[in-house]
């Protein structure tokens, strides 16, 4: 999973589609999915915020998606 933040004045004006699939092909990808183009993409692990929304804060949203990691088969 990859957020790319999207257009915020003097910090990243963000990706076409095209240019999505390339950086994921760039990483590896053979097929991807496209779930969210709008300023609520946010990615949060043990409750830090990693990338950089674009109102610099989490917004509220009615779904998300979570992986977990179970640490007894790691």
């Amino acid at each position: 999973m990859i957020v790319i933040d999207g257009r915020q004045s003097n910090y990243y004006v963000g990706v076409t589609t095209g240019q999505e699939g390339a950086i994921l092909r760039a990483l590896g990808a053979y097929s991807a999915v496209n779930l969210d183009g709008g300023g609520s993409s946010c990615v949060v692990v043990n409750g830090e915020i990693k990338n950089k929304p674009s109102y610099s804060f989490e917004r509220a949203v009615a779904n998300g998606i979570m992986a977990t990691v179970n640490k007894e088969n790691v």
